[in-house]
């Protein structure tokens, strides 16, 4: 009992911290979770609800760009964390499958697949990031060449959805888009914009929710 009461202190300790933007106190908490056995998968996921914080503290206009960056780093900083524990992990390295991601050619945003990044990784799979203003032709081409399960576009910036509709079409031109699963982060495209030609699986702007996905599609084979 009084296992799970320091547990669910931990949790709600953590989750405020990143709400609060306070960078050492996040890091001396995760450290004081590994130490009490708590996983890094666990610490991810009580991150990503203080960064779901962050969002609507932001979406509130109570917090500004600024802060939604102090919150990735906060959030790249505890994922170092990680390769000191990867025996915590519940999942083996790559052992879900294969996630190729980018920020869509136009926007250089990173915050929200860097979270997203970290967040796969910690729960098995193999995840191959090609950075930023990720050209389609630089997708199609290492789609090719990695052969991933789920591939995923991230940014911001509205001005991008006509690079996402783009990009899809090239990847179906090329005869790649059997078996692969693909989720749209961030917000640039919405299901009534799709065409036979450009579509995806999902649509998110919640890391964890593209988590979840993934998750899903993992435990059922990729079906």
């Amino acid at each position: 009992m009084n296992t799970d009461i320091s547990r669910e202190k931990i949790k709600t300790n953590i989750i405020k911290s990143v709400t609060d933007l306070n960078e050492k106190k996040t890091l001396r908490l995760v450290e004081k979770a590994l130490n009490a056995g708590i996983s890094m998968s666990d610490i991810a996921e009580y991150l990503q609800q203080g960064m779901d914080n962050v969002g609507e503290l932001f979406e509130k206009e109570e917090y500004f760009i600024g802060d939604l960056i102090m919150a990735g780093i906060i959030f790249k900083e505890v994922m170092k964390l990680d390769k000191r524990s990867v025996a915590d992990q519940k999942e083996a390295p790559g052992s879900r499958g294969t996630i190729l991601i980018g920020t869509i050619h136009g926007d250089l945003h990173d915050i929200g697949k860097d979270i997203f990044i970290g967040l796969a990784c910690v729960n098995g799979f193999n995840v191959i990031d090609l950075g930023v203003d990720v050209l389609p032709e630089v997708f199609v081409e290492k789609i090719r060449e990695a052969r991933p399960q789920i591939l995923g576009f991230s940014g911001l910036l509205t001005t991008a959805t006509a690079e996402v509709k783009k990009t899809l079409k090239m990847i179906h031109d090329a005869g790649l888009r059997d078996g692969l699963k693909i989720i749209v982060g961030g917000g640039l495209m919405q299901k009534e914009q799709e065409s036979p030609e450009a579509f995806a699986d999902a649509y998110v702007k919640n890391s964890g929710r593209g988590l979840e996905y993934c998750l899903e599609w993992a435990e059922n084979g990729y079906r």
